[in-house]
């Protein structure tokens, strides 16, 4: 009787120590004592196996403490021959499984394990020792390995099944802590979320219980669906946790996790400053791996607000201070920031050499996305740096490759983004706005979708909230009418039993009092739960209407980006409208004529981003006002004096850009042609310029001059092109991009009709 009366006391320290593994240093003296003194075979045996636990699970144990352990482990395996008590047999096997997982002896230690879990399973009622028999199984297999995944699922469901027969609410927790890691790592992340959501509704119940790694877990499962307001929630709950419990590993990973969340949020501030409180843990715990990756992630964070000197400097000290690394992932992590400062600050051959060593890294079976996706945007920028276009436009398609596979909008983003990089440096300026504007649609798409999914996720609280109050409206009906129903009855055997009335009336009084406090005190307790619902409901709705106007705010600021956009596009032409007026003064005859109709096609271009950006609609060109502003700049270059008139008759018509452009540029060659060609000295000039609606959103282009016509042998299909046929070879390919059809006649003079349709409409 007396070993059984102990057991229980046993057990509950192994599973302390386990579980926590805090003890102070000073329990080891003690036991040691005590064990010495012990002369009942049963109480040393059971504080020999005190002290195994303590050695084996102590933090930052040194060898001599697993020695320490071995030489007990054997001495109570020689006690317990004497004995023969199944229970410690069982504890034995346990102890050895822990003791050959910390000396890395895998399969040795799951024997072990397996022979707790048979001794336990044969002894009825001790299901918290069977749990954690289970629980120890489990560690010992590799969900990567074949059948290692389902073996490990299989023992932690029976490890948290005893746990809960058992009452260990803590254990429990655990079990599922660790079920929703590996569902997750194996990217069943829905299921993981509820295994992690249910291991904290079980923590919740047991007194003390460390949940910070729960909510870590939830704030990682957030992540993956992209939902970053409620994982920084989660994230700051588990901080709290961590900073009462002094858990400062885990507070470095919160650190860490919440510097990533805000850098893909684009709050680059809130990212730096949570990346360097990472930075001071890991660097007081010396945890060179982790240091480099979080040294990486600051410097990206710095990069952000072009501090590439001072990103430069922080991670070459940090090189300088750490072990070079010889992990291939932390090599990365080290070496893609010195490719992106060396590539901004225009030191090509540094760069070059760290892209050198970056590029043989990423083998054909190396499934990193955010590494490969990392290298393949920086070697797409060092190639434009380095003006090397051909291998900047083949890692842009590697790139492109990359964001299609994975569906990834802001992999596609970026993508666009390269494109509109690589047209303007190769000064492709149509194509470059073409895929600026698929940037501008996928980013506010990506902003579209991040502030609706917020919404929503407020909404679908309030509904929850909202259900939940009807439910407790429609419950407590039913406990009315259940009251007047029992009222009703009461009643009615009052009226039957008169003969008993002074006893029946009493008491019938009595029920009938406490039923209405009973009542009264439900409808106040009702009216506070609904007073705090409505509170509730009312802060969700303020909360609403911000996110509401938060996104207003954002589309405003796009607004102000795209005019930004279209008024430095317009500098940069007006600068090469210059460049080519300097030129000019060094030209004559055909060249300066090339010179100059360069400068008006220029002019065209900057005129159309003028209109862009001092308007509020940014995509849109009012073409009547367009037109005449070119015209008045074609007549002002090439007419000398007043003998040519201009008439308008242009109908009110906004266009997009995509179609203003050529639109503008075939106006500039047609009246540059009609100036210059169809009016000799002294003759009476009269140009007329029609742009007019037809039909819901046809649109007819009329230029028609009364000059000397056009020669007979004219002909816009020869595809002999000329320095006389140059300028109708391009209103020719302009009128196919518009779709349209151009028509050419000589009646009179020249006439010139333009038709297409037009996609604002």
């Amino acid at each position: 009787m007396h070993l059984f009366s102990c057991f229980p006391v046993c057990l509950l320290f192994l599973q302390c120590v386990a579980a926590n593994a805090q003890t102070t240093p000073g329990i080891a003296k003690r036991l040691y004592v005590q064990i010495a003194n012990e002369n009942n075979d049963t109480l040393k045996l059971y504080r020999i196996l005190q002290l195994v636990t303590y050695q084996i699970k102590k933090p930052g144990e040194y060898k001599a403490d697993l020695d320490s352990a071995e030489i007990l482990i054997r001495r109570a395996e020689k006690i317990n021959s004497h004995l023969n008590n199944e229970k410690y047999k069982g504890l034995i096997a346990l102890n050895k499984s822990y003791f050959n997982k910390k000396l890395n002896n895998s399969e040795t230690g799951k024997k072990f394990a397996e022979k707790a879990v048979s001794v336990f399973s044969k002894i009825r009622g001790d299901f918290s020792l069977l749990g954690e028999s289970y629980f120890e199984l489990s560690q010992f297999y590799n969900a990567d390995e074949p059948g290692g995944f389902k073996a490990k699922e299989k023992y932690l469901v029976k490890a948290a099944y005893n746990f809960q027969r058992s009452g260990d609410y803590e254990k429990e927790s655990i079990s599922h802590r660790y079920m929703g890691s590996l569902l997750m790592d194996q990217g069943n992340n829905i299921s993981g979320k509820k295994e992690v959501e249910l291991a904290l509704q079980i923590g919740l119940k047991a007194p003390n219980a460390k949940l910070e790694a729960i909510y870590d877990l939830l704030a990682s499962a957030e992540c993956l669906t992209e939902n970053y307001q409620r994982a920084i929630y989660d994230e700051n709950v588990a901080i709290k946790q961590e900073q009462h419990d002094a858990d400062t590993v885990m507070m470095e990973t919160s650190y860490t996790r919440l510097l990533i969340i805000y850098d893909r949020l684009n709050e680059y501030r809130k990212a730096l400053f949570y990346g360097k409180k990472a930075l001071v843990i890991e660097e007081h715990l010396r945890d060179t791996n982790a240091v480099y990756i979080t040294a990486s992630n600051i410097n990206r964070e710095l990069s952000r607000f072009n501090k590439n000197v001072e990103a430069l400097k922080f991670i070459s000290d940090i090189a300088a201070t750490y072990p070079k690394p010889s992990d291939p992932d932390l090599k990365v992590s080290l070496y893609m920031p010195f490719l992106a400062d060396y590539t901004a600050l225009y030191q090509t051959a540094k760069a070059q050499h760290y892209l050198d060593l970056l590029l043989p890294m990423l083998k054909k079976n190396y499934d990193d996305v955010y590494v490969k996706e990392s290298v393949y945007r920086l070697a797409v920028n060092f190639y434009i740096s380095s003006k090397n276009y051909p291998l900047s436009q083949r890692f842009e398609i590697l790139y492109s490759n990359l964001a299609k596979h994975f569906n990834n909008k802001i992999y596609l983003a970026r993508n666009s983004l390269m494109q509109f990089r690589i047209d303007s440096a190769q000064q492709h300026l149509e194509s470059a706005m073409d895929h600026l504007l698929k940037w501008h649609k996928l980013s506010t798409d990506i902003q579209n979708e991040t502030n609706t999914k917020a919404i929503s996720d407020i909404e679908a609280e309030y509904e929850a909230d909202k259900r939940e109050i009807e439910l407790q409206l429609k419950d407590q009906n039913i406990k009315v009418l259940t009251q007047n129903e029992q009222l009703q009855k009461l009643n009615l055997k009052k009226a039957a039993s008169l003969s008993n009335e002074l006893i029946g009336g009493s008491c019938l009084l009595l029920i009938i009092l406490i039923l209405l406090i009973y009542q009264n005190q439900l409808r106040k307790k009702n009216q506070k739960a609904m007073a705090k619902k409505n509170k509730s409901m009312e802060l969700l709705l303020v909360e609403k209407e911000s996110l509401i106007k938060d996104k207003e705010s954002l589309l405003e600021d796009k607004e102000v980006l795209i005019q930004e956009i279209h008024h430095r596009v317009k500098n940069n032409l007006h600068m090469i409208s210059s460049l080519l007026e300097s030129q000019s003064a060094f030209l004559a005859d055909d060249a300066l004529l090339a010179i100059r109709k360069s400068q008006n096609r220029v002019q065209a271009l900057s005129l159309i981003h003028q209109k862009l950006y001092v308007n509020d609609n940014v995509t849109d060109v009012l073409m009547s006002v367009y037109l005449r502003e070119l015209i008045n700049y074609l007549k002002d270059s090439f007419v000398t004096d007043e003998n040519i008139i201009f008439h308008f008759d242009l109908d009110p018509i906004q266009l997009d850009i995509k179609q203003a452009v050529p639109v503008g540029l075939i106006v500039n060659e047609v009246l540059t042609n009609s100036i210059r060609f169809a009016f000799p000295s002294n003759y009476e000039g009269l140009i007329e310029i029609s742009l007019k609606q037809k039909f819901i959103n046809q649109i007819v282009l009329t230029i028609r001059d009364n000059g000397i016509g056009l020669s007979e042998d004219f002909n816009i299909d020869e595809s002999q092109i000329t320095n006389h046929t140059l300028g109708m070879s391009l209103i020719k390919g302009l009128s196919k991009s518009l779709q349209g059809t151009v028509t050419f006649s000589s009646e009179g003079g020249t006439k010139i009709e333009l038709i297409f349709f037009n996609d604002h409409d």
